[in-house]
């Protein structure tokens, strides 16, 4: 898909905010679980 002259900018700025949208979702997730083991280890 071409945007003319502006379709290099619109692409990288979807594709930086997709990777920053995957980083928090994985760091998000990771914390998650971090937490979980944490809990389980107080029972």
């Amino acid at each position: 898909m071409n945007g003319g002259d502006y379709g290099f900018y619109v692409w990288t700025a979807y594709g930086v905010s997709f990777a920053g949208l995957a980083a928090a979702i994985v760091l998000t997730v990771l914390g998650r679980m971090r937490a979980a083991k944490a809990l389980e280890k107080l029972k």
